[in-house]
């Protein structure tokens, strides 16, 4: 998958290549057809939002749309090709490693 990220805290967002993750149980994998860039991906890129994961490298963005392209099982609701939206404004950085939601 392609990714906007962060390599350490401070660092120039760069797009970069990554691994497709599997969903967890209760997390779907959602196939974004677009993604926004938002404020505050400058401030989780420039480490000022305090207590921040220690990933690496970071994926930035919060929101975006997209389909469901595979479940984790025990996902109420979710099918594969079903139309979503994914906001994760309560945890800003919980796209961190992927385009997982719960």
């Amino acid at each position: 998958m392609r990714a906007v990220v962060v390599r350490k805290p401070g660092d120039a967002p760069e797009l970069m290549e990554l691994p497709v993750p599997r969903p967890a149980p209760g997390e779907v994998l959602v196939k974004l057809e677009a993604a926004s860039v938002n404020p505050i991906d400058a401030v989780i890129a420039a480490g000022l939002l305090g207590d921040m994961p220690s990933a690496s490298p970071l994926v930035l963005g919060v929101d975006g749309t997209g389909r469901v392209a595979e479940t984790g099982g025990r996902s109420a609701g979710s099918s594969p090709a079903m139309p979503c939206t994914a906001s994760s404004s309560a945890r800003p950085w919980a796209t961190a490693r992927s385009p997982i939601t719960r």
